[in-house]
């Protein structure tokens, strides 16, 4: 995608993530409930898959 951009943007510094973490099970984030609960559907499908 910058590339795309690249006569537009200037990179000035590259972050490299160090760790990912999640909220628990029992979270509640209403930013998730779109959409007809779409979203609220992947993401339980991804948690069960990765506590499978």
């Amino acid at each position: 995608m910058l590339d795309a951009h690249a006569e537009t943007i200037e990179v000035m510094h590259v972050l490299k993530p160090f760790g990912v973490c999640m909220a628990g099970v029992d979270e509640f984030d209403p930013r998730w409930y779109v959409d007809g609960n779409k979203l609220v559907e992947v993401a339980s499908e991804l948690m069960e898959y990765y506590q499978g």
